[in-house]
């Protein structure tokens, strides 16, 4: 079977060697590109909340990178869990991989918290998270 991956570098590469080794006839052609922009992330944060596995490693560069380390993230999956720690974060609690269960989690733990939460997120995003969690 021919399959066309159009999902940006590098989980095309990940997806598209998963199914040429199920024999598959896999062509890449990525129809977006991650790449990091300057942000002023300084400030109190309460956690950081990611649901990409991008957005970690997106934000080394950033001269708030060593104080967003010591707060606590919450992933809404393992892939994203696992980018936050290789990229230093340390307390990390992930929601299992569904959105909605991210926004139980973060109502859960954070209901009370005084400090804003920091939302480490593309342009294009499959679901409403801020929606979610303000309703």
């Amino acid at each position: 079977m021919r399959v066309v991956i159009t999902r940006p570098q590098p989980a095309a590469e990940r997806t598209a060697a998963a199914l040429a080794a199920r024999g598959h006839d896999v062509w890449e052609v990525p129809l977006m590109r991650i790449e990091p922009i300057e942000a002023d992330l300084s400030g109190t944060w309460g956690a950081v909340i990611v649901t990409s596995a991008n957005a970690p490693g997106a934000i080394a560069g950033n001269s708030a990178f060593a104080a967003l380390l010591k707060l606590p993230v919450y992933a809404v999956g393992r892939r994203s869990a696992e980018a936050a720690q290789q990229a230093g974060f340390a307390d990390v609690t992930t929601a299992g991989g569904d959105v909605r269960d991210l926004v139980q989690l973060v109502a859960e733990r954070h209901a009370d918290a005084s400090a804003p939460l920091l939302y480490l997120a593309g342009e294009n995003r499959a679901s409403d998270l801020v929606g979610e969690l303000a309703a």
